[in-house]
């Protein structure tokens, strides 16, 4: 079958061409699923050249920032950085707690 049947109930249009019992039969023409809902992560040569060098980037951007200006916050703080850098680190923690506790909520989000 390549599409969905659907009967469709008409209350009290008997003999006005709707068919016995008074419902409709429509057919809904849908693309094939690529695979069942059982399976689950990313399908085979989903990702290409181009968007595993956009995820190695956005990977590896965040340590190169920090690497790249940690020399700019010593000079300018000096012995201070290091409370800098912890005071920069707890909106991240909690930033982390929170998307750890959505996922225990929902372990499969994303897919």
């Amino acid at each position: 079958m390549t599409g969905y049947e659907i009967a469709i109930g008409c209350r009290g249009s008997a003999g006005r061409g709707h068919g016995a019992g008074g419902q409709v039969a429509a057919t809904e023409e849908t693309a094939e699923p690529v695979g069942s809902p059982d399976e689950k992560g990313l399908r085979s040569g989903a990702l290409g050249l181009v968007s595993s060098v956009v995820i190695g980037v956005a990977s590896t951007a965040p340590a190169y920032s920090l690497a790249a200006t940690l020399g700019f916050i010593i000079a300018q703080i000096g012995l201070r950085a290091p409370a800098v850098a912890l005071l920069a680190f707890v909106p991240m923690l909690l930033t982390s707690i929170g998307y750890s506790e959505l996922n225990k909520a929902d372990p499969d989000c994303g897919t």
